[in-house]
């Protein structure tokens, strides 16, 4: 509870020099637990980075979600829409230039934008 409010509660295992360099939130997990309590109909998140090798060891962040995490997915799903209605190819992101770039690695479509692994 934050704020009086119910929050949602993500949980991130993270080695022990990331969770040391902390000092808020990572911007995809904010996205992540922003779509889930924008679901829910909750306007806060708690992220809770646990040390993998040291459970003890463990930080914290309460925050209002991001309240342009759904318009996102919602805009890609639309995307997405448009390219099966049309028969159209997907064009591939600017931030996704190869399967490994940090935006394709957590990716739901990643398969259909590279079915063969990278393209050049």
């Amino acid at each position: 509870v934050i704020n009086g409010q119910e929050s949602i509660l993500e949980m991130k295992t993270v080695d022990n020099s990331k969770i040391r360099d902390l000092t808020s939130p990572l911007d995809y997990h904010v996205f992540q637990a922003s779509v889930a309590a924008a679901v829910l109909g909750m306007e806060y998140i708690s992220i809770l980075y646990i040390d993998y090798e040291d459970w003890y060891n463990t930080k914290l962040f309460h925050i209002k979600r991001d309240s342009k995490a759904m318009q996102q997915v919602d805009d890609d799903c639309q995307v997405l829409r448009i390219a099966i209605r049309s028969g159209d190819p997907m064009r591939i992101p600017a931030a996704c230039k190869s399967s490994s770039a940090r935006k394709a690695k957590t990716c739901g479509y990643k398969g259909i934008c590279f079915p063969k692994g990278d393209v050049s």
